[in-house]
């Protein structure tokens, strides 16, 4: 009997550990797939300002929004309007990271 009851304390005693070991469920959370940050639960922490994931999407920010991984540059040569994009696609014009900072 004495066995039986160590057993169930043990087991209850893990499960209790366990429980408050798996974390808050309250956070962001990076869909690697999309590479955006996705919210679950209630976090009390902003989104975070770094695209995550193997893909980036600069181009889901505004310039001026544009995180620290990503570069403000136009989106082709022949526009006039400006967007945030990796820093390949903009060095690939020829556009260095601080072209839209000289621009202001």
């Amino acid at each position: 009997m004495k066995k039986i009851l160590l057993i169930i304390l043990a087991v209850l005693i893990l499960g209790g550990v366990l429980f408050f070991l798996r974390g808050s469920e309250d956070r962001w959370i990076c869909n690697n797939e999309t590479g955006e940050w996705v919210e679950h639960g209630v976090p009390n922490a902003p989104m975070p300002p770094k695209p995550c994931g193997d893909k980036v999407t600069c181009e889901n920010y505004d310039p001026e929004t544009c995180p620290g991984a990503c570069v403000v540059c136009p989106p082709c040569m022949a526009c006039s309007s400006i967007s945030c994009q990796t820093e390949e696609f903009c060095a690939d014009m020829g556009i260095d990271r601080d072209w839209y900072e000289n621009l202001k």
